[in-house]
């Protein structure tokens, strides 16, 4: 497909993204959905995270990776260039443990 063709959405500056309330343009981590009323079980051991859709939990949460700026680095591949973003999510940020 040539690049006339297919269409771009964008917003104007990175403020769009950071004040935007959708998921738009978003690296979504942690966990890509809801998790409903915010809880999980893993290994036995309950969770609580939280709620920042109603009640559930969605997308990561209120400080998701759509929050977040990481470190970018550039990266000069056979294929083409790409871009590395890098953020260490501190273990108990939004209720999320490190293993």
């Amino acid at each position: 497909m040539e690049c006339s063709q297919m269409s771009c959405w964008a917003m104007i500056s990175v403020q769009g993204y950071v004040d935007g309330k959708s998921y738009f343009g978003a690296i979504v981590g942690r966990y890509g959905n809801r998790i409903a009323k915010g809880r999980f079980s893993l290994d036995g051991k309950k969770y609580q995270l939280p709620l920042n859709d109603g009640e559930n939990h969605l997308h990561g949460g209120i400080k998701g990776f759509n929050n977040v700026f990481g470190v970018p680095n550039r990266l000069e591949e056979e294929k083409g260039p790409s871009l590395k973003l890098t953020y260490v999510s501190p273990d108990g940020e939004e209720g999320y443990r490190a293993p």
